[in-house]
């Protein structure tokens, strides 16, 4: 259950998915928005409420992860502009965390390994 505080700030915080603007659009000091937006985030109660107004909004909407992946795939094969083409596949190269940091943890030390992918030799 949540306070009338929290339930504006779920509220506020659907808006722009900010945080920081949230809190302060619910009237916490701007000095201090920023780490009350970052404790907000972290109660189960208001993540779960957050869920359930993005799935309200995608259901109203229509708007899926399967229909924007298609609409990706759709300007890449249809574009005849490179620049299209090449800013689908890197969304498409995100979706699938293809460029992301890998992180590999052992014991209590993280180990930060970066995967460059080597690019074919031009003949």
């Amino acid at each position: 259950m949540l306070t009338p505080k929290q339930s504006m700030f779920v509220k506020e915080y659907l808006i722009d998915l900010n945080a920081t603007q949230a809190c302060i659009r619910c009237g916490y000091s701007s000095n201090t928005a920023k780490e009350q937006g970052c404790r907000l985030l972290t109660n189960a109660n208001i993540k779960e409420a957050i869920q359930k107004g993005m799935d309200k909004r995608a259901n109203k909407t229509e708007i899926t992860a399967e229909w924007i992946l298609n609409g990706i795939k759709d300007v890449i094969n249809n574009s005849t502009q490179e620049n299209s083409k090449l800013k689908g596949y890197e969304l498409l190269g995100k979706h699938l965390k293809l460029f992301t940091e890998k992180q590999e943890v052992i014991s209590d030390t993280t180990l930060t390994v970066n995967f460059n992918i080597p690019r074919p030799k031009e003949e």
